[in-house]
C-alpha cells in the first residue's frame, strides 16, 4: 500500500470514528425535498453521528437557532438578524401547480394575469409566501382572484390533486405524483433558501461537517427549475 492509499484509509477510518449529534432546524418543505438525500449521504460518511431534525415554521426555526436549541437552520429568513449568519444555498422560484390534465399543464411559462381565467386556490394571509405573492400581485393589473383559501400546504396540495383548481407556491413543494409545475413570469418571483447559524460562535464538529456537506450535495445534483447560488444546478434527490 502506497502513501496515498494509506492516507485515504486513514481519512475514512477517522470519519467512521467521529461521533456526536447535530441538530438541524428546517422548514417542513426541506424535509420532503432535499434533506433525505443529504442525511443519507451524511450517514454513509459519518455513521456514528446522529441527526436530529427540528421541523418548524420559519419564525420558530429562527428562534431555535438564536437560542442554541439547534446548531443550524435551513430557511429563507434571517438575513436581517444581526446575531444570525445567513449563507445562501439556492434560489427557489415560485410556480403554478396543477394536474397534468389541467388546461395550463402544457405551458412552459405563464404570466400572473393568465391565471385569472382559472379557478385558483391560495394560502392564507400571514405566511411569508403569501406576503411575497401579494407584493408581486400589486404590480399586476389583471390580478388572479382565489376562490378557496387554506392555511396549510398539505390541504392545498390535496385540493390541487383533485384536479379542479391550480395554486401557486415555491417550486420545491410540487414535484410529486400527478402534479406539474409551471414557471411564473412577468413578474418572476423567487425566494433564497440558505443556512443560518449563530454569528461569531464556532460550530461543533458534527454540525460543521453537516454544513459543509449541504452545498456540495446540492451542487452535485441537477434540477431544471432551481439553481444553486454557486453557479451549478441542483438535482432532484432520489426517493
Amino acid at each position: 500500500m502506497n502513501e496515498l492509499d494509506s492516507a485515504l484509509v486513514g481519512v475514512a477510518d477517522f470519519a467512521e470514528r467521529i461521533s456526536g449529534e447535530v441538530s438541524v432546524a428546517c422548514v417542513p418543505p426541506a424535509v420532503s425535498y432535499f434533506l433525505p438525500g443529504v442525511i443519507s449521504r451524511f450517514h454513509e460518511l459519518y455513521p456514528r453521528i446522529r441527526v436530529r431534525l427540528v421541523d418548524e415554521s420559519a419564525s420558530e426555526l429562527l428562534l431555535a437557532v438564536a437560542n442554541a436549541k439547534a446548531d443550524l437552520g435551513l430557511t429563507y429568513i434571517g438575513t436581517q438578524e444581526p446575531d444570525i449568519k445567513f449563507e445562501p444555498l439556492m434560489e427557489d422560484p415560485f410556480v403554478v401547480a396543477c394536474t397534468s390534465e389541467h388546461a395550463l399543464a402544457k405551458r412552459k411559462g405563464i404570466g400572473w394575469a393568465d391565471i385569472a381565467s382559472y379557478d385558483h386556490i391560495a394560502l392564507a394571509q400571514g405566511s411569508g409566501n403569501r406576503f411575497l405573492i401579494d407584493q408581486a400581485l400589486a404590480r399586476v393589473e389583471n390580478k388572479p382572484k382565489w376562490f378557496c383559501e387554506v392555511r396549510h400546504v398539505p390541504a392545498l396540495v390535496s385540493l390541487v390533486e383533485a384536479g379542479w383548481a391550480s395554486a401557486w407556491c415555491r417550486g420545491w413543494r410540487y414535484r410529486r405524483g400527478k402534479l406539474v409545475s409551471i414557471k411564473l413570469e412577468t413578474p418572476a418571483l423567487s425566494r433564497t433558501i440558505g443556512i443560518i447559524r449563530r454569528r461569531g460562535r464556532p460550530l461543533r464538529l458534527p454540525a460543521e461537517l453537516f454544513q459543509r456537506l449541504l452545498p456540495m450535495e446540492l451542487a452535485s445534483r441537477k434540477r431544471p427549475d432551481t439553481e444553486t447560488l454557486r453557479g451549478k444546478r441542483a438535482r432532484p434527490l432520489r426517493g
